[in-house]
């Protein structure tokens, strides 16, 4: 599957649209680099939210500057896709150790139904895909 940067757009607006209440109750936007900061954006444009990068590295490391900001706030993390769901379950549970947030919400546009590891305890509302996804940002791979 390789959607355009328009496709994600529209399910990103779909999603936040069918949940504008829910949504605009969100304090800061955390979006997970790389592939995650393009969706990030779009969706702290929409909401009209302050948006803070966090990334993570081969090695599981984690480089979030900012930590303070969402001090008892409600976050909402972006990333473009959950595939085992490792990168997230790591990120909240590293934001709940470090920043204690108020709230801390997860949100993609896919997450891959065939990859999912259940050993990583999250939930994601988004379009699940059966296959992998090719994101237009994915230039090397």
């Amino acid at each position: 599957m390789k959607p355009t940067l328009n496709n994600i757009k529209l399910e990103i607006d779909r999603f936040i649209d069918s949940n504008k209440s829910f949504f605009n109750q969100i304090d800061f936007v955390i979006g997970v680099s790389r592939g995650g900061l393009i969706p990030a954006v779009l969706v702290s444009t929409k909401l009209n939210k302050p948006l803070i990068a966090v990334y993570i590295n081969d090695k599981d490391e984690i480089f979030f500057d900012r930590s303070e900001w969402i001090e008892n706030k409600k976050v909402l993390i972006v990333d473009d896709i959950v595939r085992s769901g490792k990168t997230m379950h790591l990120l909240q549970s590293y934001i709940n150790e470090h920043s204690k947030p108020k709230t801390v919400l997860i949100y993609t546009p896919y997450a891959v139904t065939s990859m999912r590891d259940h050993n990583y305890e999250i939930i994601v509302s988004t379009t699940e895909v059966k296959d992998n996804v090719e994101f237009p940002w994915e230039y090397d791979k």
